[in-house]
């Protein structure tokens, strides 16, 4: 995806919704495994949802206390979480060790006032929203970026808190997907312009729009099926140039509905010669979620669109062999795993 100009300013002040962080319970979990994913107790888990026994049910909706619990030590890594403390403030940092490009990795702040604290993700602020008393953020790093360390830093006036994450390898195996001359002869550089710069205007958009969502994302295609991951490396004809696939790519029928992920506002709603039958949803907090080759949108621009609505039907517009659901998450424009935000309020 190109970037685009002005995409964030430190001068913008982000609306906020306030909320608890809530987790959705899927098949497998136990108390002991959810307390260890989110580096909180079993009691602390009990004692913030009342539970009179460690008994969960799939579905079962449990408030999270914070991660960011208090240290003896100005910085940890316990497993993957690493979690540093201020200096002067009660304020605590929190986030992944490591992750891999495509990742959306969710930055945490505890112990702060009411007022944002400046967040910065290498050289990009990020957009901060409440979490209950918490103030997050979501980082991600483009598909295809080296390996690096991405510093990050906390400005919070009277102290800034240091810290950084390090960027994996992530080895994509090159798939051989050749398309037809006639499928190829879409992908003009007056079509991708044409694309880019309607899906930059919806991106630069989110990053100004307060949160819409409070409740977890789902998957807009059910049951849910992938026939392709994301951050696939392609070729898609001999000798081409190496493209990445941005989404996941859901399996149906022509004619089968789609679902919006979350609540938000329809920045995108047309038929485009790649994307074909085309959706973006403006979530706010600088995520927009993407939904390619629809045989019929039934959203306009401008509509609001409430998590689980019908907003179109599959089909195989635009650049395709056949009929599914291509679904992305982007975050500040850059593509994101789509899986690492089902079933969930905040990626981790």
């Amino acid at each position: 995806m190109k970037s685009f100009v002005g995409l964030l300013c430190a001068a913008v002040v982000i609306a906020s919704i306030a909320l608890a962080m809530s987790y959705l319970v899927k098949p497998g979990d136990t108390l002991s495994s959810i307390a260890r994913q989110f580096n909180v107790s079993v009691a602390e888990l009990r004692r913030a949802n009342a539970l009179t026994s460690d008994a969960l049910r799939v579905g079962q909706s449990l408030q999270i206390p914070s991660s960011g619990t208090a240290l003896n030590t100005p910085s940890s890594n316990q497993g993957n979480l690493v979690t540093m403390r201020g200096a002067v403030s009660s304020a605590i940092v929190s986030h992944r060790a490591s992750a891999v490009p495509g990742d959306p990795v969710l930055v945490r702040v505890s112990g702060v006032p009411a007022i944002a604290p400046l967040v910065t993700w290498g050289s990009e602020a990020l957009v901060m929203t409440r979490d209950g008393e918490d103030w997050v953020g979501i980082g991600r790093e483009l598909l295809g970026v080296k390996p690096k360390q991405v510093a990050l830093r906390v400005n919070l006036g009277s102290e800034i808190i240091s810290s950084s994450l390090k960027l994996m390898p992530d080895p994509q195996a090159i798939q051989n997907v050749f398309m037809s001359k006639q499928v190829l002869s879409t992908l003009t550089d007056k079509n991708r312009n044409l694309e880019y710069s309607v899906l930059n205007a919806a991106h630069a958009k989110s990053v100004i729009t307060q949160r819409a969502w409070t409740r977890a994302f789902i998957w807009p295609v059910l049951p849910h099926r992938s026939v392709s991951p994301f951050a696939q490396a392609r070729l898609y004809e001999r000798g081409g140039q190496l493209n990445f696939h941005y989404g996941e790519d859901m399996a149906g029928k022509s004619g089968d509905p789609i679902r919006a992920t979350n609540d938000g506002t329809v920045e995108i709603a047309g038929q485009y010669a790649i994307r074909g039958g085309l959706t973006g949803i403006n979530h706010g907090a600088g995520v927009v979620s993407l939904y390619f080759h629809q045989s019929q949108i039934l959203v306009r621009v401008g509509q609001r669109v409430a998590r689980g609505q019908i907003i179109g039907r599959i089909g195989a517009t635009g650049f395709v062999t056949g009929p599914h659901l291509h679904w992305e998450m982007r975050v500040r424009a850059e593509a994101t795993d789509p899986r690492q935000w089902a079933d969930r309020i905040f990626p981790r």
